[in-house]
């Protein structure tokens, strides 16, 4: 959300759900700017004859991915160059965020689209903190740790993977304490002149992504440190947390209480 404000970044939000979106599979309200998507459209049906519901931008698990032959693999590389150079056209942007989220998007990203400039921001949390926030919204124990230890996992395999590959770890609670700070090292990051922290409630009305986290449809002041998993965490789920997921947490800079 932060570095949408700037003028020369556009965030796309999660890439992976466009195409469903388009057809209809979920709900239509989960693009921000129906018309801002209904210009990136036109501009591939006009240059490149396929419109965003034909657009092969389909996920998978990794391993099933692995599988694609071929073909399948140059469509979908060339349809998610297509995708985005009609965004960054349509956003006059040269900077594009994608908040798929998914690790084997990225996989596929560095493997068949080694002509697009792929730069990883990972933002990362405390996993107590993101577990008791599941437990909080769904109730259910080893579904949130899967959320937070799976991802978490394949992110490090990737990195490892692909050394090469420009990588920055933002921790959210960094963020939190040293807003200006964090978002010049982004800005840094990313390519783009530093850029004064801006007001939140600016950058929310100038995305047009989709999907994404469910705070962009609250008005927001500032950013927040959220700790509440210090008193809410059940003992028995910290206890389990220190058995499993503490060297992990830790690689990331936590301590460990």
């Amino acid at each position: 959300m932060l570095l949408n404000a700037h003028p020369r970044v556009f965030g796309m939000g999660e890439v992976v759900k466009l195409a469903v979106i388009a057809r209809g599979q979920i709900a239509g309200e989960d693009i921000s700017s129906p018309s801002f998507w209904r210009e990136v459209d036109d501009r591939l049906r006009v240059r490149w004859h396929v419109g965003i519901r034909e657009l092969s931008l389909r996920h998978a698990h990794w391993s099933a991915m692995e599988g694609w032959d071929e073909s399948a693999r140059a469509t979908w590389s060339r349809h998610n160059r297509w995708l985005l150079d009609a965004v960054s056209h349509t956003a006059h942007c040269e900077i594009l965020v994608d908040g798929s989220k998914q690790p084997a998007r990225l996989e596929a990203l560095l493997r068949w689209a080694p002509d697009i400039d792929v730069r990883v921001v990972h933002l990362v949390r405390d996993g107590r903190a993101v577990i008791n926030s599941y437990l909080r919204k769904y109730g259910r124990p080893r579904q949130a740790f899967n959320a937070w230890l799976r991802p978490s996992l394949r992110a490090v395999s990737i990195r490892r993977r692909h050394p090469n590959v420009p990588w920055l770890r933002l921790r959210y609670e960094d963020l939190c304490a040293r807003p200006v700070d964090e978002l010049r090292r982004l800005h840094s990051f990313v390519g783009v002149e530093p850029d004064a922290l801006p007001p939140i409630a600016d950058a929310q009305k100038r995305y047009a992504g989709i999907s994404g986290n469910r705070m962009r449809h609250r008005r927001l002041e500032g950013i927040r440190l959220d700790e509440r998993w210090r008193h809410q965490l059940p003992a028995r789920w910290r206890a389990l947390f220190t058995l499993v997921g503490t060297p992990l947490n830790g690689w990331y800079g936590y301590p460990v209480v």
